[in-house]
């Protein structure tokens, strides 16, 4: 898989019916190249690369994208929908801007939807990268995207509060903004599928362990690490042993951050799993009574998170406080407990909420009642709608 880009189009190919896929076109290091990947899906996925120069770590030079343009031109259909991602990236911004101006040059009816992907709105860049830094990046970020707007037809975002941004403050028609997270295929992240392996994974992973919590995660303490909450699952399990709930964590992912492993590692009840491929990651998820994500911020932009979707779709409770971006919030009681946003002196309330949880674990329906929002088949659905409707105001 090559990022939520093309795993989106796959799934298009693969589950819709109105719409022609037809290329993934990446700006990247390589040389121009053109090649097909069987997704996960079972479909095959164009990809198209082009190249771009390293200026310094993490930061390249997109200038290539007049032969994008010219690439896209000479494609042979009359109408184009373009579907690209880093809305809210500084840097890239101003590359859209001008890759944006460029293709409404086109002799061509083109489409263009942006998906925001775990970036936020650029107003709230103060709250992720500090004051002083964010508030710089925003005004300069919130120019280029007012300049953007003319050109973007239809927005994707996985965040409330990027929805309302851009409906509430930015007056952007709400018919053109999609509020959809990334899709589980729940045919097959399915809780049946995994009970013939209930008895290896109790054998290997659970023993000694009367209540067994999982969290999907690289163990690190970088952004994705330390916003998860993984350097605070010492204390969870810590407390709970406290309260008479002898728990084990499962801690699923690369590990990253040695002198943080040997922490976690040190901790009676923790278990690190290293990395695993999906099917084995599934199988433990679908083994334990609790997923939690003791989310660190209330700045967590990238939505609900595919791996707690994933533990939906499992029929696996799930403990976080980013349960608050399900669409019904009616609905939630049913998924698990949202929880409060964690820090360090919140940790008992977290806890609280996880006794809650498996003092309560026969009333939740997680699989049953988060389908209707994060089946693929419903997000590509909701996508070929806002097609569909854009299309025809062009």
């Amino acid at each position: 898989m090559l990022g939520w880009s093309t795993y989106i189009l796959a799934s298009l190919k693969k589950y819709g019916s109105r719409f022609d896929i037809l290329y993934s076109i990446i700006p990247s290091l390589c040389q121009h190249n053109r090649y097909t990947i069987r997704s996960e899906f079972g479909v095959n996925v164009d990809i198209v690369e082009f190249p771009v120069r390293r200026i310094v770590k993490n930061i390249y030079d997109y200038k290539d994208y007049n032969a994008i343009v010219s690439f896209i031109s000479n494609i042979n259909k009359e109408e184009l929908i373009i579907y690209t991602h880093n809305l809210f990236s500084l840097n890239f911004a101003y590359e859209l801007l001008i890759f944006f101006s460029k293709l409404k040059k086109i002799n061509k009816n083109i489409t263009i939807v942006a998906h925001q992907h775990s970036q936020p709105p650029f107003k709230y860049y103060s709250e992720s990268l500090g004051k002083l830094k964010g508030s710089a990046i925003g005004v300069a970020g919130e120019f280029l995207f007012k300049l953007l707007h003319k050109y973007i037809d239809g927005y994707v975002v996985s965040n409330k509060k990027t929805f309302h941004y851009l409906v509430d403050e930015m007056n952007i028609d709400p018919s053109t903004v999609l509020y959809q997270h990334v899709g589980v295929d729940y045919e097959n992240v399915n809780p049946a599928k995994y009970r013939a392996y209930m008895h290896i994974v109790e054998e290997k992973v659970w023993k000694n362990c009367d209540y067994r919590l999982v969290l999907v995660s690289k163990v690190t303490r970088n952004y994705g690490g330390y916003v998860k909450g993984v350097d605070l699952v010492p204390h969870v399990v810590s407390m709970l042993r406290k309260l008479g709930y002898r728990a084990c964590i499962a801690v699923i992912g690369e590990i990253l951050d040695k002198e943080l492993a040997l922490k976690l590692k040190s901790t009676n009840g923790i278990i690190l799993t290293d990395h695993l491929p999906r099917d084995e990651v599934f199988k433990i998820v679908a083994s334990s009574d609790l997923y939690i994500l003791p989310a660190r911020s209330n700045y967590y932009y990238g939505g609900i998170g595919v791996a707690v979707i994933e533990a939906l779709a499992l029929n696996i409770p799930v403990v976080s406080p980013t349960l608050e971006h399900v669409p019904d919030e009616r609905v939630v009681k049913y998924l698990g407990v949202k929880a409060k946003w964690v820090d360090t002196a919140g940790i008992s309330r977290f806890v609280r909420d996880i006794v809650h949880a498996l003092d309560n674990i026969t009333q939740f329906r997680p699989r049953q009642y988060s389908i209707r929002f994060y089946d693929i088949r419903i997000m590509v659905n909701n996508l070929e709608k806002l097609f569909t409707s854009l299309t025809r105001k062009i």
